[in-house]
Parts: C-alpha cells; sequence; structure tokens
C-alpha cells in the first residue's frame, strides 16, 4: 500500500509539474501576442461636420495646414500631373505666378491594397487620385482662393472615406458618395503646426473658382 501511496504521489507531482509547465507557455504564448499585436490606427479620426452651402457643396469648417514643396521637389511634383499640363506649370512656378504645394491624403476605412478615387480641384487643375490606407502626398498649385474643391470619384465600398493631414493632425473629411464635393480652406504652415480653427463665415466661401 505504501508504495502504491508513493507511486501516485510522485504521478501527481509529475502532472503537476507537466501542467504548470505548459500553461506556462501557453500564457508566455499569449502575452507575446498581445504584446505584437499593432496598436490601433491614429489614421482613423472622427470625421468633421460640414456646413452645406447655397450651391449644394459642403464646407469643412476646419481649415487645413499644407506643406509647400521644396526647391528640390519640383520637378518631381510637376511630373505627376497630367503631361499636357507639365510645361504652362513648370512656366507658372518659375515665374512665381503660384507655389506647388502638398496635400497628404488617404482612406481610412479600407484594408486592401485599393481604396477610393478622388479628385481635386485648385485653380482650374483638376487631379485624380486612387487612393489607399497608406499616406499620398499630392502636388496641388496653391489656390489663389485659398481653397480647394475634392470631388468623390470612385468608391470601393458603401461610401468614399478620406482623411487629409492638417500639420501632423489627421482630419476625416464628411463620408461622401460619388459625384459629391466637398470645399475646403488650405493654408501653408509648418508641418508641425495644427491649426484648430473654424474657417471664415459661408459668406467668404468663393462660388466658384
Amino acid at each position: 500500500m505504501s508504495k502504491l501511496k508513493t507511486t501516485g504521489l510522485v504521478c501527481g507531482l509529475a502532472g503537476f509539474i507537466l501542467g504548470a509547465v505548459v500553461s506556462g507557455t501557453v500564457i508566455g504564448a499569449l502575452g507575446h501576442s498581445a504584446w505584437t499585436s499593432p496598436s490601433p490606427s491614429s489614421d482613423k479620426p472622427q470625421a468633421q461636420t460640414a456646413v452645406e452651402k447655397a450651391d449644394g457643396a459642403l464646407a469643412l469648417p476646419q481649415r487645413i495646414i499644407v506643406s509647400e514643396v521644396k526647391n528640390d521637389e519640383i520637378e518631381a511634383a510637376i511630373s505627376s500631373f497630367a503631361v499636357p499640363a507639365q510645361p504652362k506649370i513648370r512656366k507658372d512656378v518659375a515665374r512665381g505666378k503660384y507655389r506647388l504645394l502638398w496635400l497628404t491624403a488617404w482612406d481610412w476605412d479600407m484594408a486592401g491594397e485599393t481604396g477610393d478615387t478622388i479628385s481635386i480641384l485648385s485653380d482650374g487643375y483638376r487631379k485624380y487620385a486612387a487612393l489607399n490606407n497608406r499616406r499620398t502626398r499630392i502636388a496641388i498649385p496653391e489656390p489663389r482662393s485659398g481653397y480647394i474643391e475634392i470631388r468623390g470619384e470612385v468608391m470601393e465600398s458603401g461610401n468614399i472615406s478620406i482623411s487629409l493631414l492638417s500639420g501632423t493632425h489627421p482630419i476625416a473629411l464628411p463620408r461622401m458618395s460619388p459625384a459629391q464635393t466637398v470645399r475646403i480652406q488650405v493654408v501653408v504652415g509648418n508641418p508641425a503646426d495644427h491649426v484648430s480653427a473654424s474657417a471664415p463665415p459661408a459668406a467668404e466661401y468663393p462660388d466658384s473658382y
């Protein structure tokens, strides 16, 4: 009987140790998994509430801070425009008629490689951009009016969900459908800056470009 008790104790102790080792392995694996999981994306801000203008267009009540294209970036920026427009843009920029600006945009409501397509109207130039969930810099002429217009072109999901970078702060546009537009005031500033201020009163928004 003593031998049976001893054997039972040994087996029980061995089982306890084995269980502890297995449990420790599982806990360690779970801890490692949680530690390596990506943190929630900061590129999914709450959408801003737009104001509807008399002509039906939406206007963002938030100024967007953009950066100027640097001298050593100008040629690369110009090459991103349609080829027929490049000579005139190059000449206008060289004469100081306007500057080129970087507008950073992305589709924050998608996980694949293909997202929504938008167009950007600035001083008569309309530029198309197919976005994904990575931030994309888009060169645009500096608008004399201070405003650009973003129009939804193609949506890959139930709506067009676009974010813009204002300084270093992401700003979500109101969800759009194809052909819907949002007017946005842009100001040139330091990329590290972010101005959380309302745009000018409705009467100061231009009716056309």
